[in-house]
């Protein structure tokens, strides 16, 4: 029987150097750097005897490290280098290679004695390491399904064992590593026009595996059906149905009489309210599952250690850090296959994009094909068409159309630029609508294998010594994500071109190194490898200069909370109250950002003020006028008639600025609008003559128009209206 030395030597390889006489064997040490390791490197780890018959001991006095075999074999199990210890015991009765388009292995699916799984990849050095991080994942038997005729039907079955049987028979099959509910959608290019029929095992977890199947596949494949195989007894597949003596004849007699399988749309789980449950009366019923029924799972990266596979990622940062742009550089070495910035490879995909910020013809595309990105793999979700109409995207609202054009695209990678441009009606500052929202993006990046990835900014808490409690304006946003990073200024940098990459929060392996990176004269952008910086580093000093931070700061928070449209006044300065933005700046930033003060729900007490982006605001009736300053809330439009308002100062106009008025508005300081409405109001005369359209009228209005001055306009307007009985 094999030792534990023969096991740790086995894993080792050709790793051992030298065997001697007194029994002292000499190893090329597998945790120096890489690449000390090995030739012509010494082999300064040891293995020896102990004294006076003692059991073996290790040591490498390079890494300062040593101890006894079995500390030696668990730390060969941290580095993948040896089987997990609760399979060191287990003999391996079947093994099921993956390879490459080329048939070059991959990785490979084992099956024990007592019918347990595991996986493993190459090491490049006649050995084997136990996990697949990093590991492009692809559909078992690929070089036979490329190879098939197009005409003939790919049939998709549970297990590899499954596959090969059909094989047997003549036909194409295939299947993906890890069981049911493991199907990954960037599998679905290889089916792109193909007829594929699927083989459900007959229970529960089956029936819903070949669903999800159908799922990614029907938007790429020519025809998708599912086909339940009869006689099969409770849990029985297609190596049971083959043993019965069936026929690949009596198959294809089932396919052709399957009907085509029709798609519907995702649902997305969300947390139950209780107000709504079936059986409500029911007593309620804890559900328990023994951790001996559950199948431990390796994890899967977009980017080892820092972007996990369907998982949510949280990406934060300051202003101008360039997190944007980070994050399209990644995208564009997914869309190529292309290494990762620490030399790992990229998974080659497609992605779905959500941004706010950022012009695609202007920005987004030119960065891209600096970038080297394929293009056509990218593809921006804008709006939400819904009939004639058309209306921005909300998590809220509309995460299942996010599922399907994952789905649709096969992507892997999904970016969020900026969160909060997207969570539709929910506070952010509330933990429990946060919470609500994100769970069910969690849930669906775990459905689809996809990687999403969501910018957020920092809030304004500069005595935190925590980094994740800088993150955006609850907690939750950081709680709910697997993985969170921060893209920062580095603050040794005196030109401030470097930025660091560096790990908040990482509950799925140890902490990455953190990374630099810079963006060169030409605007590209370039990685310069780990750094020791940390993000506690980054957060420990200033990150903008005084008030002009503050006012980029408030003004991405506008951006940010108006970008779903109107948010009522008062509620604007709430939030910015609680995101610790000073009224003031809020205002400048306002000024800045030429944020639309815009009458909504009717007249008085009626309505309401409500913030709007001026690229949202298009007035189109009295009922809807739209102006830059807004009156007290509380205040009701005097009673009167149209007259003649003051001839108080523009504001914000200097002495210098005296000739930048147009002549026609001097001397006639009033400003009434009336869009949709042909009022003949007296002495009010607009540049070019008339009633301004679309959005002139309110850039006219902040140029040459105080606060004060709207104000009254609007009053007149609104008394104007009554008082002729229109319905305004």
């Amino acid at each position: 029987m094999a030792t534990l030395l023969d096991d740790i030597l086995s894993a080792l390889g050709p790793r051992v150097a030298d065997r001697k006489a007194n029994g002292e064997i000499a190893i090329w040490c597998p945790f120096h750097p890489d690449g000390e390791g090995s030739p012509p490197h010494n082999p300064n780890l040891a293995i020896k005897p102990g004294t006076k018959g003692a059991a073996y001991v290790w040591a490498c006095p390079v890494c300062n490290i040593g101890g006894t075999l079995l500390q030696l074999a668990e730390r060969l199990r941290e580095i993948g280098m040896m089987q997990p210890r609760e399979k060191a015991d287990e003999k391996i009765v079947k093994t099921y290679p993956y390879c490459d388009e080329e048939g070059r292995p991959l990785f490979e699916v084992l099956r024990f004695a007592n019918k347990r799984f595991s996986q493993r990849r190459p090491d490049g050095k006649d050995g084997w390491i136990w996990n697949l991080d990093g590991v492009r994942r692809v559909p078992y038997r690929l070089p036979e399904l490329l190879a098939a005729d197009p005409a003939e039907w790919v049939h998709v079955v549970e297990g590899e064992k499954d596959a090969n049987n059909l094989s047997l028979l003549g036909l194409v099959a295939t299947t993906n590593p890890g069981g049911a509910g493991k199907w990954r959608s960037e599998f679905a290019p290889y089916f792109k026009g193909r007829r594929v029929a699927i083989l459900p095992d007959n229970d529960d977890p089956g029936q819903a595996h070949a669903q999800d199947v159908a799922h990614k596949l029907a938007p790429h494949a020519a025809d998708v059906r599912i086909v339940v195989l009869p006689g099969l007894s409770p849990g029985g597949d297609a190596t049971d149905w083959v043993k019965d003596g069936h026929t690949a004849e009596e198959l294809r007699v089932l396919v052709d009489a399957a009907p085509p399988w029709e798609d519907s749309p995702p649902s997305v789980s969300r947390p139950d309210t209780g107000k709504s449950a079936p059986n409500a009366d029911a007593e309620p019923v804890a559900v328990l599952v023994s951790l001996a029924d559950v199948q431990p799972e390796s994890v899967h990266w977009l980017w080892s250690s820092r972007i996990p596979l369907g998982k949510l990622t949280i990406l934060a940062g300051p202003p101008g850090a360039g997190k944007s742009y980070a994050l399209l550089d990644i995208a564009a070495r997914v869309s190529q296959g292309a290494s990762l910035p620490d030399g790992a490879a990229a998974p080659l995909g497609d992605v779905v994009l959500l941004t706010a910020e950022d012009g695609l013809g202007d920005t987004v595309r030119p960065r891209l094909d600096l970038l080297g990105a394929e293009s056509g793999r990218v593809h921006a979700l804008t709006m939400v068409r819904q009939g004639e109409s058309e209306r921005m995207f909300s998590l809220e609202d509309h995460l299942p159309l996010l599922e399907r054009a994952i789905i649709e695209k096969g992507a892997c990678l999904a970016i969020i630029d900026p969160l909060l441009a997207y969570t539709g009606r929910a506070d952010s500052y509330k933990e429990a609508e946060v919470r609500g929202l994100l769970a069910p993006v969690a849930v669906m990046a775990e459905r689809t294998g996809c990687a999403v990835v969501a910018i957020v900014h920092l809030n304004k808490r500069g005595g935190e010594h925590s980094p994740l409690n800088r993150i955006t304006a609850s907690v939750a946003f950081v709680a709910q994500a697997r993985s969170v990073l921060l893209l920062a200024i580095d603050p040794q940098d005196d030109n401030g071109q470097r930025r660091i990459l560096a790990p908040v929060k990482m509950n799925l392996c140890a902490h990455p190194p953190s990374l630099a990176l810079h963006f060169g004269d030409d605007g590209g952008l370039f990685w310069d490898g780990p750094v020791a910086t940390n993000a506690a580093d980054l957060l420990a000093v200033p990150m903008d200069d005084g008030e002009r931070g503050s006012l980029a700061e408030a003004q991405e928070f506008l951006r940010d909370l108006l970008r779903g449209g109107p948010v009522e006044a008062e509620e604007v300065l709430k939030r910015a109250r609680r995101a610790g933005v000073a009224e003031k700046t809020l205002r400048r930033a306002k000024a800045a950002l030429r944020v639309i003060s815009e009458r909504q729900g009717g007249l008085a007490d009626e309505g309401y003020w409500a913030w709007v982006l001026p690229n949202m605001a298009i007035p189109t009736n009295i009922g809807s006028v739209a102006i830059l300053g807004e009156p007290d809330t509380k205040s009701k439009p005097p009673e009167g008639k149209v007259g003649h308002l003051s001839g108080a100062a523009p504001a914000d106009l200097g002495a210098g600025d005296a000739d930048a008025i147009p002549p026609e508005f001097t001397g006639q300081r009033h400003l009434v609008v009336a869009l949709g409405l042909e009022l003949d109001f007296p002495n009010v005369t607009w540049p070019g003559g008339g009633i301004p359209a679309g959005r002139h009228w309110y850039e006219q209005a902040a140029r040459y128009f105080s606060d004060a001055d709207i104000e009254k306009a609007v009053a007149i307007l609104e008394a104007t209206a009554a008082g002729s009985g229109s319905d305004a």
